[in-house]
């Protein structure tokens, strides 16, 4: 008998045991938060994400999602309502980021208006542009009103979408295209909530200040900013080009005027040459001369929009073809004037 009670005995110590040691690891589990993996971070590195809130801190080129998680499938948790809050952030310039399209959108009368760009932008690739079908909106292009709204926007130049009603005539946001290769600026001043990250220039580090980058020198810029609303990186790799093209304009005395043909020297591939005299627009020869008289103004323009501009006068000259008209117009007269004296010698004999 008192073997059979050691025996009971040690069973339900044992049962006991087993039972405290489960009770300790079910609330050690409990009390750990949940740990998942983010994509492109190292085996190595976690992100902790509390399972009481709704997103991670983290921007979006870290994460493919960033929401609530389902602690036990670890899949995405929709949200109730037609649009998942996440989706839309606040921007610091008034508009509102969406990152289902990654459009800005700001609100305009009657409707609102989705781009590509925040306000202050500076971008050399394509802009996207929509609005809601009664937005009330105009798109100016350096100063001048545009016709009609186009969805795509790559022609350089400095852009303002501006409210269509009468009253108000204001402004809304406004952005710039630039060529691969400009002269068309020596800073940029990020837009609102923006920040530097890094600035390179001809492949070397350059020293910054995190809201405006000083662009007066000449180089190859690769500028990586960041919004510190949407949390997401942004480029703008341009080529800076200040100076004007080195052309020199032969034939001219010092008072910039000719009494022949004036030559330009020194053009490059890509520069543009504009020639004016009055109201008609003229072309260069062969030879990249202009060989008429007249009062001119010439523009030398080059890839990067720098120009030089001159103007002069060429003299009544005569020229290679003058002089061959004036020839040929003498030697007309000379034989008319022999057959002349040739006829009246036959009329003396008979």
């Amino acid at each position: 008998m008192r073997r059979k009670i050691s025996a009971g005995l040690k069973l339900n110590m044992a049962v006991m045991f087993t039972a405290g040691i489960v009770i300790l690891w079910v609330s050690y589990c409990i009390s750990t938060p949940l740990t998942v993996h983010a994509v492109g971070l190292e085996d190595s590195e976690t992100v902790d994400i509390d399972v009481s809130t709704t997103e991670a801190d983290a921007t979006e080129s870290d994460f493919d999602y960033e929401g609530p998680i389902d602690i036990i499938t670890r899949e995405p948790i929709p949200e109730n309502g037609d649009q998942d809050i996440t989706q839309r952030v606040n921007i610091s310039d008034g508009s509102v980021y969406d990152r289902a399209t990654g459009y800005f959108v700001y609100a305009v009368d009657n409707g609102s208006v989705s781009i590509s760009v925040a306000d202050g932008m500076m971008v050399t690739g394509d802009v996207m542009l929509a609005r809601s079908e009664n937005a009330n909106v105009r798109l100016y292009k350096d100063g001048e009103p545009l016709d009609e709204l186009p969805g795509l926007i790559n022609s350089p130049g400095s852009y303002a979408i501006v409210s269509g009603d009468d009253e108000s005539n204001g402004q809304i946001m406004g952005f710039r295209v630039l060529s691969e290769i400009t002269g068309a600026v020596n800073q940029y001043s990020l837009p609102k909530g923006f920040s530097v990250r890094s600035v390179v220039i001809n492949g070397e580090d350059a020293v910054f200040d995190y809201g405006v980058v000083d662009m007066t020198a000449e180089g190859k810029y690769d500028i990586n900013y960041i919004c510190s609303d949407n949390g997401i990186s942004y480029y703008l790799r341009v080529t800076v080009d200040h100076t004007p093209p080195q052309v020199t304009f032969e034939g001219l005395d010092d008072n910039n005027r000719a009494k022949g043909p004036v030559t330009i020297t020194g053009l490059e591939e890509g520069d543009t040459v504009s020639v004016i005299s009055g109201s008609t627009v003229k072309k260069l020869n062969a030879n990249s001369q202009i060989v008429e008289s007249g009062n001119y103004r010439v523009v030398v323009s080059d890839l990067a929009g720098n120009y030089i501009e001159k103007e002069f006068k060429i003299m009544v000259y005569l020229n290679l073809q003058a002089w061959m008209l004036f020839g040929l117009l003498l030697l007309i007269i000379v034989g008319l004037a022999v057959a002349l004296v040739i006829t009246r010698k036959r009329l003396r004999v008979r």
